[in-house]
C-alpha cells in the first residue's frame, strides 16, 4: 500500500490484491470499513478500472472511518471529483459524469486550500454531453465515452 500526497493530504493507493483483501476481510489498516465504503469504492474502482484518466484511492478521516476519493487526471491536473450518473435533457443520454463542486471531495482539507481547489475548478472546462453536445444538467469536468 503506498501512500499519496495529494494537496498536503495523505491519500492511500491500494493494489487491486489490496482491495479485495479489504473486501474480503471487511477491514482496511486493522480497521472495520462500512458496507457503504465498500459499495462506494466497489462501483468507483468498476468505473476507473474502465478508464486511465481515473484513479481510487483512500482517505482516512481522522482514524474514524474511510472515504473513497476518485481522482480524475485532467489537463496535467489531478483533480478530485464525484462520480455520478446524468441524463441529458436534450438526447436523453444517461452515464457516468464527474462532478468536481461535492464538497465531499475535499472534506480532509484544510479551509484554505479547500476554497483554492474550489476556486481552480471554475477554470476547467464543462464537458458536454458525449452524444449530442448539449449542456448537461449538472457541472461535469468528464463524461464517460465508452
Amino acid at each position: 500500500m503506498d501512500v499519496v500526497i495529494d494537496n498536503g493530504q495523505p491519500l492511500l493507493a491500494l493494489t487491486p490484491q489490496e482491495w479485495q483483501e479489504a473486501f474480503r476481510n471487511c477491514q482496511l489498516l486493522g480497521r472495520p470499513i462500512s458496507a457503504i465504503f465498500r459499495h462506494n469504492s466497489t462501483e468507483a474502482l468498476a468505473y476507473a478500472a474502465q478508464y486511465p484518466e481515473l484513479c481510487v484511492y483512500v482517505g482516512d478521516v481522522d482514524g474514524h472511518f474511510f472515504l473513497p476519493q476518485v481522482i480524475l487526471q485532467i489537463q496535467g491536473y489531478a483533480q478530485r471529483v464525484f462520480l455520478e450518473r446524468l441524463t441529458c435533457g436534450i438526447c436523453s443520454w444517461s452515464g457516468m459524469s464527474a462532478e468536481p463542486f461535492s464538497l465531499d471531495n475535499y472534506l480532509l482539507l484544510p479551509e484554505e486550500t479547500r476554497s483554492q481547489l474550489i476556486r481552480n475548478v471554475g477554470t476547467l472546462p464543462q464537458a458536454p454531453c458525449p452524444r449530442c453536445g448539449a449542456k448537461l444538467p449538472r457541472r461535469s469536468v468528464w463524461t464517460e465515452y465508452a
